[in-house]
């Protein structure tokens, strides 16, 4: 093909050349190797990364000195706690401006009373520009709140709890929300499919979708979990609320993650029972299975997040939970491939990783793993490469020289 289109005719060189190879569509190849970075505690043991944005910057959770977890977010080589309610926080996620979002914990335990189990009280967070603490609450009831995206123009999605509907005094339940700029004081229940008593979002793209799931009353028996995408209006109103099927009918379906083109992660149970990691095409509600590393991955499998290059990253566990990966899907001519990202490490970094939790466009990767007997959050970076342009200016060069020899011939 190269010869062909390097061709000469007539004494004037074809630009067809340079142009076949500018205009060739950047596929979603994944790097070849990564640099790994420690990005260490707050004084006490353990780490993990959940979130970061275009710049590098990444948020978490991290155990102190004084044994509490504790919100933090890394940037510059320095991981700095965030201000919380002095009983703790995680950060899941930030966005370009610093803005950052997650749960704080009140102190407060709550008893759930349809299983008698304790559990802690967390309100939805948001710091801005990384420093300054909004504590947001809930929906109105008490056990959880979360916020699990942020956007670049400020938008949170989540999760809250919230009293039952039209059951007065009745159990607390989860529900999605979302939080505009403006009205942050307002956290905007998300609604479910019709029936459904709880729901759950966690990403969200810039034309304001956002995938999740609703899950019917489990008080009687067993609950249906049903993958969706919510489509919000520019106030924050849902507009619609589209169902993603389950690779088998009447079977469970999780959405993720979502990138701007609408292409959406997450996973589904398959018709014998078994979880396995799927793709929703954009505007597509039919799921696409994806490939796993093992022939075993347990009931623990979890595609978290798809940039805009249609990479995804996430985490599998064998049925044992004796192996963990931290997982990379690319997608190449039509064909998905699930890749180790402990291969593409440094043998010699003394890193076991377990999961991959968030990818940004730049194709750096957040999660977590083990290294000196210690959990820790990991930034992958991928290794130096010329970049596009470079490759293109080589071409030109190259056919250009072809094309001075070949009319020195001529002449």
């Amino acid at each position: 093909m190269l010869r062909t289109l390097l061709s000469v005719g007539g004494g004037a060189f074809s630009l067809a050349a340079v142009t076949f190879f500018q205009s060739m569509p950047a596929h979603a190849l994944a790097p070849d190797r990564y640099d790994i970075t420690d990005l260490g505690t707050l004084g006490g043991e353990s780490s993990l990364a959940y979130g970061l944005n275009e710049t590098g910057d990444v948020v978490g959770v991290s155990e102190g000195a004084d044994g509490v977890n504790r919100a933090f977010v890394w940037s510059d080589g320095s991981m700095k706690t965030l201000p919380d309610l002095g009983f703790g926080g995680v950060a899941y996620d930030i966005n370009n401006s610093g803005d950052i979002t997650g749960a704080l914990s009140t102190g407060i335990d709550y008893v759930r009373p349809w299983d008698g189990r304790s559990s802690s009280v967390d309100n939805v967070a948001l710091w801005q520009d990384g420093q300054q603490l909004v504590n947001l609450g809930n929906l109105g009831g008490l056990p959880r709140g979360e916020g699990r995206a942020i956007a670049e123009d400020g938008w949170i999605v989540g999760t809250a709890s919230a009293p039952l509907p039209d059951v007065p005094g009745e159990d607390i339940w989860q529900r999605a929300f979302v939080s505009v700029p403006g009205s942050y004081s307002v956290l905007n229940d998300a609604g479910t499919f019709p029936g459904d008593i709880r729901s759950f979002i966690f990403d969200l793209n810039t034309a304001k979708q956002a995938p999740g799931f609703s899950v019917s009353d489990n008080r009687g028996g067993p609950a249906a979990t049903d993958a969706g995408l919510w489509q919000f209006n520019s106030d924050g109103s849902i507009q619609s609320i589209t169902p993603l099927e389950a690779l088998a009918p009447d079977h469970t379906s999780v959405a993720l993650g979502i990138n701007d083109a609408g292409e959406v992660v997450g996973r589904s149970a398959t018709a014998d029972g078994q979880n396995v990691t799927v793709y929703w095409g954009a505007r597509e509600t039919s799921p696409e299975l994806l490939p796993v590393l093992t022939e075993d991955p347990g009931t623990y499998v979890r595609a978290w997040q798809i940039n805009n290059q249609s990479l995804a990253v996430g985490e599998l566990r064998n049925a044992t939970d004796t192996e963990r990966f931290a997982t990379l899907w690319a997608k190449n001519a039509d064909e998905w491939k699930n890749i180790d990202l402990q291969t593409l490490i440094p043998t010699e970094s003394g890193w076991d990783l377990s999961g991959a939790l968030s990818i940004n466009d730049a194709g750096q990767i957040v999660g977590y793993g083990v290294v000196d007997n210690q959990q820790r959050a990991f930034l992958l970076t991928p290794e130096a490469g010329p970049e596009p342009s470079a490759v293109t200016a080589v071409i030109v060069t190259v056919c250009l020289g072809l094309f001075i020899r070949r009319s020195a011939t001529d002449d």
